[in-house]
């Protein structure tokens, strides 16, 4: 019964979006869902399960979904695990790239398992700290770069 009510909505979402991946289809199927196992999801996405099994493992370790608990399989054999989505950020599936690293089209952020992997921005006072470790004795009082610029001579900068 669950099944049919999901591909019912699925298949009438899914003429309407451009982007029509399985990994699209079954974050839309996660954010519908109030719980979801990987088994349901891959069926409802039409994907395989190894396919959803390798995202889920990415979307638990980025906070995105949790184990609610456990039940046993389709299939009959062991047990599976059941999930919640806990960071609904939007419309837009997170992609994948790798094991480890995670980007999230709707904030634009991204998330590593390993943070020295992040792509990082240099802060704008990076400059400035390293003219003050270059001259300890002299007192620096800049707010940006350009002032550092201005005012380099002063403070004892070579070739101003």
């Amino acid at each position: 019964m669950m099944y049919r009510q999901y591909l019912k909505r699925l298949k009438s979402v899914k003429n309407h979006n451009r982007q029509n991946t399985a990994r699209q289809r079954a974050w839309r199927i996660m954010r519908i869902s109030a719980w979801f196992t990987t088994s349901d999801v891959s069926v409802m996405a039409e994907t395989s399960q190894a396919n959803i099994q390798h995202w889920f493992y990415c979307l638990k370790e980025a906070g995105y979904i949790k184990i609610i608990g456990k039940r046993h399989s389709d299939t009959g054999y062991g047990m599976e695990n059941i999930y919640r989505l806990t960071k609904n950020t939007g419309l837009e599936a997170p992609t994948q790239k790798g094991l480890n690293f995670l980007y999230d089209p709707n904030t634009q952020e991204y998330w590593a398992k390993d943070k020295s992997k992040l792509p990082m921005e240099e802060p704008d006072d990076k400059p400035i700290e390293i003219a003050k470790e270059i001259i300890p004795d002299k007192k620096i009082k800049v707010k940006s770069i350009e002032e550092l610029k201005k005012n380099w001579k002063e403070i004892g900068g070579k070739n101003a």
